[in-house]
């Protein structure tokens, strides 16, 4: 590993000792992150972002890995939720969180540990379902994004760019149905005055299904208005106001067959993948609300001031059923049950204002970003597991044990913490062929709870309460280089530290998590710039991961891996004709790591074992094509390998092969289409709870849509 790393440093070195000059002219419409929307490119494949360094800076010549879903790909591969948009990107690995929200793996990292979901560049508290029915494209940072964004961000950042008024009048709705009873209406609605210095957008969301398992019921609506004021040639005004009202089934999955015995492996107990083993008052209710306030100004043509408020506030209750395993006792199978409960209120309020300048030169080109960021997250939540009833395996409703219901585990928490940090980022191109990047954020960190944790012993139950006031002060930096020897490709490498506050489960002292990783890569363009490829390697390691001990508690005792290749490829071959493919090859381990084994009731050592939903191989392929007389097909596969559930490393799910495609028509003001999901009924599960429990993942399924545009 030393070896290796120092084989990367010497790259870096070589790559900048052999700097020349390069730049990209950028067009006004890419300074769309300052609100200042020119135009709007209606394009399969995205060549620019808002989210790698908050410049304007094309995808190809940045030094970080960026993935970016544009919204025509979303709309022709049925996306509805942020997972669904994600599966286009490389390293990603698409999971489950019991149904009720987007649960998701950036080069084996887990995205509510170790990622951070923003919308039009600011935070979201965790976690909820992100809809797609108002986002015009996903942006994906992977690595560290600590030096532009704080803390969280150690393996991936996501960027939602919301949908916003566009200054002339037009009006669309669309309405999809399939199966599970599913159905889907949405609207986009946008005005604007004669002169255009006043623009309105409306979206919004209707939307319910059955699921595909027993059980599975879920509805959800959202309304989304954003007005914006053209105050003058210079400057804009935006404001955005969201709200979502989110009603979701929990999934408590399959149980895991375990042998007490030990004379065989633990197997998928054998029954309907439909069967659900939960209680039917399971139910997890979300109100979100989202307010934001942009605002944007030139000041002649070498700096922009933008200033941006945001305020979420989300409620969560939510009350679900665990399965802890099954058994044969006496030649009789039972699944043994936990029941939890969670009512979870959090606040975020916060104001970034950033500078942008850019100066140029006779041998150099200078861009500098410089901002400062407040905010304050209020979190009161209270969390308890109780244990459960033991119910048949072939028949869920028949009680064998009623258990004693008593309280387990509980924690109630309520904290806060602020933040203050001022942070930069400068790219200099000097000469022909060279760039480099350079910058980093400084966080200021006050964290404040008061608590009760407890947990049941053998002689009882037994609580603690505490009261916490930490602070703290960490520097993330990044430092980037980007080589042009020829326009159509770039050479970039990249160097970043990040770091996590420490989790408000974790009781006393604490240390902030930290992550460090080291990127070289490729972005090459072909066939006249039709085609784009990324090639990537990376290694990335975490430390202080917080795990549950046999109190109940958290103790940060966890050091985690991981280094691997990346490949995305995005063509356009030709008129209508568009072809994305990534691939990521992943080496993980866990190192001095160790957890309570729950079975075992005492400290297991998983040190050299691979992290919990880590496959090897992971490759996704989309293929479309819309043809001059308006009908268009789309079709592709995603694969999975091998992948374990737990650390333990003791149960695996197989890897699989999922088809999807797209059959639409396109006529005057009408589009119909016909969305197959997992075409060849291809039989695989998803993520449950730890190490007992799986969920099976949707079979075919087949959806249409009607959309009308005015």
């Amino acid at each position: 590993m030393i070896f290796r790393k120092g084989m990367i440093v010497g790259m870096l070195l070589l790559m900048v000792s052999s700097m020349g000059y390069s730049q990209d002219p950028v067009p006004e419409y890419a300074l769309d992150d300052s609100v200042l929307i020119i135009g709007v490119r209606e394009n399969e494949v995205a060549t620019y972002n808002t989210i790698a360094t908050k410049l304007p800076v094309p995808i190809k010549s940045t030094p970080l890995s960026v993935s970016a879903i544009t919204g025509l790909i979303n709309t022709q591969q049925r996306n509805v939720i942020l997972s669904d948009a994600l599966r286009n990107a490389s390293g990603v690995n698409i999971q489950s969180e019991n149904g009720v929200l987007d649960y998701y793996f950036i080069r084996g990292f887990n995205s509510l540990e170790n990622g951070l979901v923003m919308t039009d560049g600011t935070p979201e508290p965790e976690a909820t379902f992100y809809d797609m029915y108002n986002v015009d494209r996903v942006e994906l940072m992977k690595g560290s994004g600590t030096f532009l964004y704080g803390g969280n961000p150690l393996s991936g950042t996501v960027n939602l760019v919301r949908k916003q008024p566009l200054f002339r009048n037009f009006a669309s709705a669309n309405l999809s149905f399939g199966h599970f009873s599913t159905w889907r209406t949405t609207v986009d609605a946008g005005f604007s005055d004669e002169q255009q210095r006043y623009a309105g957008r409306l979206n919004g969301l209707f939307q319910r299904s059955d699921g595909y398992r027993d059980g599975r019921e879920n509805d959800g609506f959202a309304v989304n208005p954003t007005f914006s004021w053209r105050i003058d040639n210079n400057a804009i005004l935006n404001l955005d106001v969201e709200y979502v009202q989110s009603n979701y089934t929990p999934d408590a999955g399959v149980p895991v067959h375990f042998d007490i015995t030990g004379q065989r492996a633990p197997i998928l107990a054998d029954v309907d993948r439909e069967m659900t083993f939960q209680q039917t008052t399971d139910a997890s209710e979300q109100t979100l609300m989202r307010a934001r306030l942009h605002y944007s100004r030139r000041f002649g043509d070498n700096l922009v001031l933008r200033e941006k408020f945001y305020f979420t506030d989300l409620d969560w209750v939510s009350g679900g059923t665990l399965l802890n395993g099954a058994f044969s006792s006496s030649g009789f199978d039972v699944v043994r049950r936990s029941f939890s409960d969670l009512d979870d209120k959090q606040t975020l309020i916060g104001n970034q204002i950033e500078f942008l300048f850019n100066q140029t030169g006779d041998q150099y080109i200078l861009n500098i970003m410089a901002g400062f960021e407040v905010n304050r997250l209020e979190d009161k939540f209270q969390l308890e597991f109780r244990e459960g009833t033991t119910v048949s395996l072939q028949s869920p409703e028949t009680v064998v044990d009623p258990g004693n219901g008593l309280t387990q585990f509980l924690s109630e928490v309520d904290g806060s913490s602020t933040v203050l940090a001022p942070y930069i980022l400068n790219r200099l191109s000097i000469g022909k062929n060279i760039q480099v990047f350079g910058g980093g954020r400084f966080d200021f960190v006050n964290y404040t709870d008061t608590r009760t944790d407890g947990s049941l012993s053998p002689i009882g139950f037994f609580s603690t309460d505490t009261e916490t006031d930490r602070s703290f002060s960490e520097f993330s930096p990044m430092a980037g280089v980007v080589i042009t020897p020829v326009a159509t490709t770039s050479l970039y490498a990249n160097f970043g530290r990040g770091f996590a506050p420490p989790s408000s489960q974790v009781a006393g002292d604490a240390e902030p998590e930290e992550s460090q990783q080291i990127e070289v890569g490729l972005k090459q363009q072909f066939l006249d710039d039709k085609v784009s490829a990324t090639i990537a390697w990376f290694d990335l390691e975490k430390k202080n991961i917080p795990i549950l001990d046999q109190t109940g508690m958290s103790r940060q005792i966890g050091t985690q891996t991981s280094d691997g290749l990346e490949i995305e490829v995005a063509a356009r071959p030709g008129a209508g004709f568009t072809i994305l493919g990534s691939y990521s090859l992943l080496n993980a381990e866990l190192k001095e790591f160790t957890e309570f084994d729950s079975f075992a009731q005492s400290i297991a050592d998983r040190s050299g074992n691979r992290p919990a939903f880590t496959p090897d191989n992971i490759a996704n392929v989309w293929v479309s094509k819309q043809f001059t007389n308006g009908f268009g097909v789309g079709g592709g596969f995603r694969y999975l390998s091998d992948q374990f559930i737990a650390a333990d490393n003791v149960f695996e799910i197989d890897g699989y092969v999922a088809a999807d495609a797209v059959l639409f028509y396109s006529a005057e003001q009408w589009t119909v289409r016909v969305n197959g999901k997992n075409l060849n009924d291809a039989s695989y599960e998803t993520r449950g709870f730890g190490a007992s429990s799986v969920i099976p993942a949707n079979p075919l399924a087949i959806f249409g849509s009607l959309q009308f545009n005015l």
